[in-house]
């Protein structure tokens, strides 16, 4: 999970200097460009974590020894939940107010866009960690993160999809 994190902030840094240098005449639409792209990378880098929480410890054995102790099942997975979903959303604050400070220090006022998708992608990591928990109940770690991506994919891109339907139908 470190792993995944450090390589995600490498990523979020790149796409960073990238969109930064690449609208040098107004510095804010880069920095908000680069925090757009990160939001979409961040929700590829939740299933990647958490793909592994409850498949790979039924393959190794040691679900077994969690599940001996005075807890309840739903209890256990709550637990793996909450701490996953307390990283991810740790890294999305931490995200917004990198953002937020960096637009304040070029000495402009920050966008309140950016408090409201704080919130929504706070919503939507909540959501996207609860299906990659789901998945990892029930396959192997691969498939798990795979099915999440996909879900995620089609959750964000419905309202292109339904558009597309809707033109394909009116061209006959």
């Amino acid at each position: 999970a470190y792993v995944v994190l450090a390589g995600f902030a490498l990523v979020h840094g790149l796409l960073f200097v990238i969109s930064v240098g690449r609208a040098p005449l107004d510095p804010d639409q880069g920095i908000m460009q680069a925090f757009w792209d990160t939001l979409w990378l961040l929700m590829f880098v939740a299933p990647v974590i958490t793909m592994r929480l409850i498949s790979e410890e039924a393959s190794s054995g040691t679900i077994q020894t969690l599940l001996t102790a005075p807890v309840t099942h739903a209890e256990v997975v709550l637990g793996k939940y909450v701490g996953v979903l307390t990283a991810m959303e740790l890294v999305v604050v931490l995200m917004v107010l990198a953002t937020a400070a960096t637009v304040w220090l070029y000495g402009d006022q920050v966008p309140t866009a950016l408090w409201g998708s704080l919130w929504l992608t706070c919503v939507e990591m909540t959501v996207v960690v609860a299906v990659a928990l789901m998945f990892s109940t029930m396959t192997v770690p691969v498939l798990a993160a795979t099915y999440t991506v996909g879900v995620v994919l089609a959750g964000n891109l419905a309202s292109d999809i339904l558009r597309l339907a809707v033109r394909m139908e009116e061209k006959g």
